[in-house]
């Protein structure tokens, strides 16, 4: 239903190539990312999805391993709270979520694809 694109590529030298593209590289314990913060804000999730494409990234998918890693390396650019897309980890027809973060610990989720305010955009790339 909605388009994911599908993104598998390697980089020879990652650090060196995600800092070229004005990510960040993350080298976790339990996972390898690259991530990128936009400055475009968005209103439906399949916009995230192509906005992350034009990067060769991906909407990232609800996870704490992933959240974790995240925010020990780079974490948000943004001031709390804020609202973004993520992908549905979850075996549902609905692919995304939209999730607002009040703090670091406090969030909170829907399942919805489109908001009638603007969400800000996530990407990664996962190595």
């Amino acid at each position: 239903r909605y388009k994911i694109y599908d993104i598998s590529f390697l980089f020879i030298k990652p650090e060196k190539n995600v800092k070229k593209m004005g990510g960040k590289y993350c080298l976790g314990p339990n996972v390898k990312a690259c991530y990128f913060s936009l400055k475009e804000e968005v209103f439906s999730f399949q916009e995230a999805v192509d906005l992350c494409y034009k990067k060769n990234a991906v909407v990232p998918h609800m996870n704490f391993a992933d959240y974790s890693n995240f925010l020990t390396c780079t974490g948000f650019s943004w001031d709390f709270p804020f609202a973004l897309f993520l992908q549905n980890p979850l075996p549902t027809p609905e692919k995304c979520i939209a999730v607002t973060l009040l703090n670091v610990n406090e969030y909170s989720t829907l399942s919805r694809c489109f908001m009638k305010s603007k969400m800000k955009v996530l990407c990664e790339i996962l190595f």
